[in-house]
């Protein structure tokens, strides 16, 4: 699941940047 999410977040690119936050929460609550 890691690398799903950074994959998820590259392909969003700077597009993403508002949606960074959102990433890292889904990041730490899977850590």
């Amino acid at each position: 699941i890691g690398p799903l999410w950074i994959a998820r977040t590259t392909l969003q690119g700077p597009v993403a940047e508002p949606n960074d936050q959102f990433t890292i929460q889904i990041r730490g609550d899977a850590e």
